[in-house]
């Protein structure tokens, strides 16, 4: 079953998207779909787990999530406070 897909895009893309299928007789919507296809299966399955590999560690900390919040905390006070006093 198609879904419908849509997105905004660049439009000296979509005119080369449409000069291309009608130079290769093909729909745009084939286009898309092989144009994605083959660039998923040239990244890999490495993508999926990116944003993993990107973020680990973010959750490890050595603090407790209690100090990690007070710092937060008082960082922000400072700025409110600073800016009242200007």
């Amino acid at each position: 079953m198609d879904k419908v897909f849509s997105t905004r895009l660049d439009e000296e893309l979509v005119r080369r998207v449409d000069r291309f299928a009608k130079e290769k007789s093909m729909s745009k919507k084939r286009l898309v779909e092989e144009a994605l296809r083959t660039f998923m299966d040239q990244a890999g399955d490495e993508t999926e787990y990116a944003i993993i590999e990107r973020s680990f560690g973010a959750w490890r900390r050595d603090e407790a999530p209690e100090e990690t919040w007070s710092r937060g905390r008082r960082t922000l006070t400072r700025a409110f406070d600073k800016r009242r006093r200007a």
